[in-house]
């Protein structure tokens, strides 16, 4: 019978997340028990991580690839530039990061997860943070800051990339987030 109630309830999540609703109407986040994890190239989702973290009162942390991007990197107009080149090679994909594994993991119940948008999807820095860590037990609230399009299938991608966890669905925020739009944001919650 325990049972048959834990696959109804995450049953009853992934209907809610698919239908792109949210069971965050009744999420209640608890400083010490809520993390932001942040992955950043512009400073803009570095930006909504710290509004978010410090309207929450939650620790933060930015992932750090152990090769960091430079200026000419992320020069998306420049075919020969490393995000170019990782995105036309998959193979160049994986970022290794100083700090994937996140230390007391295991005591966060929610977990915001920050990311830009590149070429549609996720920046695949915070692909390593993913594959690497268990988010069974723990809600998921993905976010990401964006140039001109919008949250796309990403959180739906890191959904399934981590193969645990609730996800609730993401939210999108342009260039450069206001503190007003995060509090709002966080208000639904």
């Amino acid at each position: 019978m325990k049972e048959l109630s834990k696959i109804m309830a995450t049953a009853l999540a992934i209907c809610s997340f698919a239908a792109g609703g949210s069971a965050a109407e009744s999420v209640k986040f608890e400083p010490q028990k809520t993390l932001v994890v942040y992955f950043s190239a512009g400073g803009n989702t570095a930006r909504a991580a710290n509004l978010i973290a410090q309207n929450l009162g939650a620790k933060i942390v930015e992932l750090k690839p152990v090769q960091p991007y430079t200026n000419a990197d992320l020069n998306y107009n420049n075919p020969k530039s490393r995000v170019s080149r990782e995105h036309d090679d998959t193979s160049l994909r994986k970022v290794p990061l100083a700090n994937a594994k996140i230390e007391g993991w295991e005591s966060y119940e929610a977990v915001f997860v920050g990311y830009p948008i590149w070429w549609h999807d996720a920046a695949w820095p915070i692909d390593e943070f993913i594959k690497n860590n268990d988010f069974s037990g723990k809600k998921v609230i993905p976010f990401c800051t964006v140039f001109s399009s919008g949250l796309e299938n990403s959180d739906k991608n890191l959904a399934k990339m981590a193969g645990s966890g609730e996800w609730l669905a993401g939210k999108s925020f342009g260039e450069r987030p206001s503190e007003k739009e995060i509090k709002e944001w966080l208000a639904k919650f």
